[in-house]
């Protein structure tokens, strides 16, 4: 029953890219002990191609914003559901299909916005 709601896909894209996030924090913590603390290359001493380095440095950016932006979408949907009940039942918006196309919209606006990196 909960997996036909649209704030479950909310919640597993939330998942998805909080852990992201925790993980790419990780890995930039370990680089720094490793090179600050022991005194040795980093993890990322083997990458001297820049397109790498923006890779990552954009999908980091990316996956921040859009774990800080589902939260506001989620509340957003959540408020309009409370404050206006008879109107979310005929709603495209509301359903599963309609939290796929905001995800997956959001998505593509995050990173359009982050291109420059």
């Amino acid at each position: 029953m909960l997996k036909s709601k649209s704030y479950s896909h909310y919640l597993s894209a939330l998942a998805v890219f909080d852990s992201l996030v925790l993980i790419s924090q990780e890995i930039h913590i370990v680089d720094e002990i490793l090179v600050i603390g022991f005194h040795q290359n980093g993890l990322f001493h083997g990458f001297s191609d820049e397109a790498c380095k923006v890779i990552l440095s954009f999908s980091d950016a990316v996956c921040n914003l859009m774990s800080a932006w589902l939260i506001v979408v989620m509340a957003l949907e959540r408020l309009w559901v409370v404050s206006m009940p008879f109107r979310t039942n005929g709603t495209m918006w509301f359903r599963q299909k309609g939290a796929i196309i905001i995800i997956l919209s959001l998505l593509a606006v995050m990173s359009a916005t982050q291109v420059f990196r």
